[in-house]
């Protein structure tokens, strides 16, 4: 396999945000809400955490001496915290989940490109889009554009990973941004090229590695086999997950406003 390590990544300055974006201010509801086990959290950095939280991080803690993980040394509270919300504070699932994320960082291929991974990109299979609401970054996917028969998933991957890291590392600014939007296009694919792989790989990979970082997914123009599906997978998500993800028809795009600036 052909790995490209180093792109050119000059273009993405352009993507940080104004000065301004430090005059952003979070209200307390959107930092957090709720108590317990049904609290959701969307700000993690120079925030105080409940006692509940700090309780939780210490047992995840525990956890994680017991089953011998080897996190990065660099990991904070936040780290820990986060993927103790992975799994709502079941701290024998958030383990699970933990022990995917450290296998998929100890791979000495993640965040580089396969030249089919590269061709993705250059296709505009999968871009930053520029920013939504409070300078949160948006990553576009074409999913009309993947050919189920011939687009690689490993491609697919990488493509995918490549814009997402990216965008943490050129958008978010702690405390001020820290999630995105992720706009996918269906262009209304149908039963026999709906690209359900592609779609279940992005959901993987978002909540496996990246956690508490979406804001909103828009999946745009979904034929009626896209919503069947959806109406039977969201019953598996967490209600907080659903919540955040919208299906959009042409003529029903000014959902997106509450989301993303007109211009």
């Amino acid at each position: 396999m052909s790995i490209i390590h180093h792109i050119n990544q000059a273009s993405y300055e352009e993507m940080r945000p104004p000065i301004s974006v430090f005059d952003i201010r979070h209200d307390s509801h959107y930092v957090r809400k709720n108590e317990g086990k049904k609290m959701i959290r969307k700000i993690y950095n120079n925030v105080e955490f409940t006692e509940f939280e700090k309780h939780q991080i210490q047992e995840f803690k525990k956890t994680i001496k017991e089953h011998k993980f080897d996190i990065p040394k660099e990991w904070t509270d936040i780290e820990i915290l986060k993927f103790a919300y992975s799994k709502r504070f079941d701290l024998k699932k958030s383990a699970e989940v933990l022990a995917k994320h450290l296998k998929w960082r100890a791979d000495p291929n993640t965040g580089g490109l396969t030249e089919g991974g590269l061709h993705l990109l250059k296709e505009g299979i999968v871009y930053l889009a520029g920013r939504a609401h409070g300078y949160r970054p948006i990553i576009a996917i074409n999913l009309h554009k993947c050919d189920a028969k011939k687009t690689k998933m490993e491609d697919f991957t990488d493509a995918v990973v490549y814009i997402l890291k990216l965008a943490q590392k050129y958008c978010f600014v702690p405390y001020h941004v820290e999630n995105w939007v992720i706009i996918l296009e269906c262009d209304g694919a149908g039963l026999t090229d709906f690209p359900r792989k592609f779609v279940s790989k992005i959901t993987e990979v978002t909540t496996t590695n990246f956690q508490s970082t979406l804001e909103k997914m828009f999946i745009m123009n979904p034929s009626w086999f896209a919503k069947i599906l959806y109406e039977g997978a969201k019953l598996l998500l967490d209600p907080d997950t659903v919540s955040k993800i919208a299906l959009l028809r042409k003529g029903g795009y000014k959902e997106m406003l509450d989301t993303i600036p007109i211009d």
